[in-house]
């Protein structure tokens, strides 16, 4: 989960290995309390920061723990500058993170067709010379024998 500041820029970004609403209600909380510690260092009062601090837009896409009523209270009732709107449901091009993989997959699926290409040659080399067969499957059976996958 990350955030860009408008005014200067600043980026801050969170990682997260699971997305869940737990795990997404844990993330607004330290966003909101990173915000809430620049204020303050700012020179404001702590105890203000709900009523006088600024707000916090966070757009979000349609994942379906991002809508879970229950959190939704509790962002209601606890975190109060954070305010939360969707974007339009099946807009890729408005999601930056879409973006982000769609760049990657090209890029990834151009290096999977190469290798596909190369491991094709290579089988095909191996079944033509039927020497390399005999040897990837003595050592494929030495692989198994030593990690117990197959007995004696």
């Amino acid at each position: 989960m990350g955030g860009v500041r408008f005014h200067d820029k600043k980026r801050v970004c969170f990682f997260i290995e699971k997305g869940n609403s737990d795990i997404f209600y844990e993330q607004l909380e330290q966003f909101n309390d990173f915000v809430k510690s620049e204020w303050v260092e700012q020179g404001n009062k702590e105890s203000d920061f709900q009523t006088l601090g600024p707000k916090i837009l966070i757009i979000l896409d349609n994942a379906s723990y991002h809508k879970k009523k229950d959190i939704w209270e509790k962002i209601e009732n606890n975190l109060p500058n954070i305010q939360l709107y969707f974007l339009p449901a099946y807009s890729p091009d408005y999601n930056l993170i879409e973006l982000v993989w769609h760049s990657a997959l090209i890029i990834y699926s151009s290096s999977i067709v190469q290798i596909s290409i190369r491991f094709t040659r290579t089988i095909r080399g191996c079944f033509k010379s039927g020497g390399y067969c005999k040897k990837a499957h003595k050592a494929y059976a030495e692989i198994c024998r030593t990690q117990h996958l197959v007995s004696k």
